[in-house]
């Protein structure tokens, strides 16, 4: 059976075109009735609207790993005063690796080795002034 409106050749069973998206009077098929597996619709129809999927965004995450940036470049300044190139490292450490998947995926990578290296040596610093060498 073919479309009245665009001549396409129908699938049994068919409630509409799956060319034109046309109405199919079911009075006219001759066949029985089957359950049928519904046909993409066509990309030359200007007529059919299609849904397109879109990935999802990222998640917003600039300020955590901006700060993770920061901290990660405090922790190095501050290794002098080791306490406080720890404490920032690991903020750092810590902002970095919950914005790893966030649209500023480079500044939570840097803060995050950035404060991983002022971490190593600030402990590396506590650890000479307490043991005596």
């Amino acid at each position: 059976m073919k479309c009245s409106k665009c001549k396409y050749e129908l699938n049994e069973g068919a409630y509409y075109c799956g060319n034109c998206g046309y109405p199919v009077n079911q009075n006219q098929q001759s066949l029985p009735q089957q359950k049928t597996v519904p046909q993409p619709i066509s990309q030359n129809n200007p007529n059919l609207v299609s849904k397109s999927i879109t990935p999802a965004p990222k998640p917003l995450g600039g300020k955590k790993a901006t700060a993770a940036l920061i901290f990660g470049l405090l922790g190095l300044v501050l290794w002098i005063l080791p306490p406080l190139g720890v404490l920032n490292g690991f903020l750092a450490i810590i902002f970095g690796t919950q914005t790893l998947n966030s649209d500023k995926k480079r500044y939570a990578l840097v803060g995050l080795i950035v404060g991983g290296i002022s971490m190593l040596v600030s402990i590396m610093l506590i650890g000479g002034s307490i043991i005596p060498g």
